[in-house]
């Protein structure tokens, strides 16, 4: 899943409630793909595991980017 909207079986429009760690939440906060990593097991970004992938819920990206977010 990502954050793009995706069509359901009856044709209907949805949003991701999770983007994927990488690419979707570090190229939207304008990180390397290490640097993302090490925000991720640190923390910094908020994350959850979902079977086998980590991934960042929507709203919490939203709310970090709301306060003001600014690349380390």
């Amino acid at each position: 899943m990502n954050g793009r909207t995706k069509s359901d079986q009856q044709g209907q429009a949805h949003e991701s409630l999770v983007w994927n760690v990488w690419p979707d939440v570090g190229r939207r906060l304008n990180l390397s793909k290490t640097t993302t990593w090490k925000m991720i097991n640190t923390g910094a970004i908020p994350s959850i595991r979902l079977g086998r992938r980590r991934v960042v819920p929507k709203a919490a990206l939203d709310a970090l980017l709301s306060k003001g977010w600014e690349p380390r």
